[in-house]
C-alpha cells in the first residue's frame, strides 16, 4: 500500500511514534507539567509540527463516483456519518511481521454532530507510553493518566476549551481530532471489491480503494468541516501528498466496518506502520464525560491539592 499521512494526527499513532523512538522531532515531554497547562503534544511528529498553513486553500475539483465499488465505499463512509456516533478501536502495529515492536491499542467513541465530540483510552505501551484517556465534548477536555500522572487513577482534570480559541486550535493540533476519522473513505477515487470476508460475526466485504482527501471535502458535514480544511491546509503547505491507498470493510448493512492502511516512518526505528481502525456501535449515545463517581478537578484545584509532587509548567 501506498503511505497514507492524513490520519498521522491522530492519538493512535501518535502513541506508537512514541513507543518506537525517545527523541523524535518537535519533542515535547509526558510531565507533571501537564496538570498545569493544557496536555503536552505527544512525542511524535504530527500535524503540530507542521509549517503554518494560510487560512484557506483553494477548492479541488470533487471526485464523486457515480456507480461501482467506488460509490459503495463513498456509500457505507456517509451511512457510517449519517448515524451520528460511532464507537471505535485502534490497532497500530509494524509493517515488519518480525519486528518485535510491540502494537499500540486504543479504544473510544466519536460523535460527528455539532459540536463534534470525542474519547479515547489507550493503555499505553509497557515501560515505555504510560495509559491515558481523554474527553473533547465541544468545549472542555477531561484528561486522566499519561497527561497527569501525579492524580490518583479516578481523578481528571478537565480544562475548558471555548470553540474557535487558541486554546482548542491548540489541543486538536496536538492531539488530532477523531471527529476527522471517516475523511479518507470519504475522499474515495476508485475502488475494486476484493472478497467476502467477516469480522466476528460480521458478514463484511473487503474493498482496495484509492482516496484523495480534497475530493472529500462535498461530503464533509458542517459540522467538521472547519477541522478538515485546517488539517488540508496545512498538509498543502508542508507539500504532503493527499492521494494514497485504503483498505475499507464493508458490513452488510451498508457502513463501514474496518479501514487499514499503511503509514511510512522517516527517521524512526520503523519503515512503516500499519493502523487499523474497527468499527461498531453505530448511532450509541455519546459518553461525553468522566464515569460517574469519578472525581473532576480544575487545573487550579489540581495544582493546589497536589503542589508538593507537581512542577512548574514548561514554558515552551
Amino acid at each position: 500500500m501506498r503511505q497514507l499521512r492524513f490520519a498521522a494526527t491522530v492519538f493512535g499513532l501518535a502513541l506508537a511514534l512514541a513507543s518506537c523512538s525517545a527523541a523524535a522531532p518537535e519533542t515535547a515531554s509526558v510531565s507533571s507539567s501537564a496538570v498545569a497547562s493544557p496536555p503536552a503534544p505527544s512525542t511524535a511528529p504530527s500535524i503540530a509540527s507542521l509549517s503554518p498553513a494560510p487560512t484557506s486553500s483553494p477548492p479541488s475539483p470533487a471526485v464523486s463516483p457515480e456507480s461501482g465499488a467506488a460509490l459503495e465505499v463513498l456509500d457505507a463512509a456517509r451511512a457510517t456519518l449519517a448515524e451520528e456516533t460511532v464507537r471505535f478501536a485502534v490497532d497500530v502495529r509494524s509493517a515488519d511481521p518480525d519486528d518485535s515492536l510491540p502494537p499500540t491499542t486504543g479504544t473510544g467513541q466519536v460523535s460527528f454532530g455539532d459540536p463534534s465530540q470525542f474519547r479515547f483510552a489507550s493503555p499505553g505501551v509497557a515501560g515505555t507510553v504510560p495509559a491515558s484517556e481523554v474527553i473533547y465534548d465541544g468545549e472542555r477536555v477531561f484528561t486522566r493518566g499519561r497527561d497527569a500522572p501525579y492524580l490518583p487513577e479516578h481523578t481528571w482534570v478537565v480544562l475548558d476549551i471555548k470553540p474557535g480559541t487558541l486554546g482548542q486550535d491548540m489541543f486538536l493540533r496536538q492531539n488530532g481530532d477523531y471527529s476527522l476519522v471517516l475523511v479518507a473513505p470519504l475522499g474515495v477515487t476508485s475502488a475494486d471489491a476484493a472478497g467476502e470476508e467477516t469480522i466476528g460475526d460480521r458478514a463484511v466485504t473487503r474493498y482496495v480503494a484509492q482516496v484523495d482527501i480534497e475530493a472529500a471535502r462535498p461530503h464533509i458535514p458542517e459540522s467538521l468541516l472547519q477541522a478538515y480544511e485546517s488539517h488540508v491546509n496545512r498538509f498543502n503547505a508542508a507539500g504532503i501528498p493527499l492521494t494514497h491507498e485504503l483498505e475499507v470493510w464493508v458490513d452488510d448493512e451498508g457502513r463501514i466496518a474496518r479501514t487499514r492502511y499503511e503509514q511510512e516512518l522517516q527517521g524512526q526505528d520503523v519503515d512503516a506502520l500499519v493502523v487499523t481502525y474497527d468499527f461498531e456501535d453505530y448511532g450509541a449515545p455519546m459518553e461525553a464525560e468522566p464515569p460517574p463517581g469519578d472525581e473532576v478537578l480544575t487545573v487550579e484545584q489540581a495544582r493546589e491539592r497536589y503542589q508538593e509532587s507537581v512542577e512548574s509548567p514548561n514554558p515552551s
